[in-house]
């Protein structure tokens, strides 16, 4: 089976794009509004362009807030609950931040020698080998490829790379907000974010659907 990413960029996260105070953000406001006063952690990750400050909570969930963006993060020891808990919490701390999507997000990197079952992932197979092809005979880095599927309520952007031999994929379950009124987006905003680990499993069916087993 294809194993999780868990870097600092594609760890399994829900992102919520929306007009940020990133100036709230540190970390006696963390430990007092979403930790009941346990201690938080301040790092700092050349995250490219940009160095990026994020803050470790005791359960294993990365904050970091940007303006246009507040990435909730998990590392290898945190729960989805708990990623959802601290997500949904921040919405209640802040609920007059104006939010317009979230995106939830996992990320596998492929075993080597993975193949694409033709029935299921015929498209994708090809995406994956036209791609891999490029990136092993030429200077090309960093090749992507991108498939999209519109769903009743989100779209799920499905994004195959291949870089030094490593092929990874990509899934974001991305949710456009769609009530008018603070009180129906703040309803439909704890819907989405408590999908999050349903929006996980579902990646990983998926997933297994596309790729033949040993």
């Amino acid at each position: 089976m294809p194993e999780i990413i868990y870097d600092d960029v594609f760890a399994p996260n829900i992102t919520i794009r929306g007009a940020w105070n990133v100036a709230i953000f540190d970390e006696v406001w963390l430990s007092r509004e979403i930790c009941s006063n346990a201690q938080v952690q301040t790092e700092i990750k050349p995250v490219l362009p940009i160095m990026e400050v994020r803050f470790r909570l005791p359960d294993g969930v990365l904050v970091s807030p940007t303006p246009d963006k507040l990435f909730i993060r998990a590392d290898k020891t945190a729960k989805y609950e708990n990623v959802m808990n601290t997500a949904l919490l921040i919405i209640k701390k802040l609920p007059h931040t104006p939010v317009m999507a979230i995106g939830n997000n996992i990320s596998f990197a492929l075993k080597k020698g993975t193949d694409f079952l033709e029935k299921n992932g015929v498209a994708f197979s090809c995406l994956a080998e036209k791609i891999s092809t490029l990136a092993e005979s030429s200077h090309l880095k960093g090749l992507k490829a991108n498939m999209s599927f519109q769903c009743e309520s989100y779209i799920l952007n499905l994004t195959y790379a291949k870089d030094n031999g490593v092929e990874k994929i990509f899934f974001n379950f991305h949710y456009h907000l769609q009530k008018n009124t603070q009180a129906g987006r703040q309803t439909e905003i704890k819907k989405i974010i408590n999908k999050f680990d349903f929006c996980c499993k579902d990646a990983t069916l998926i997933l297994e659907s596309l790729i033949r087993k040993a």
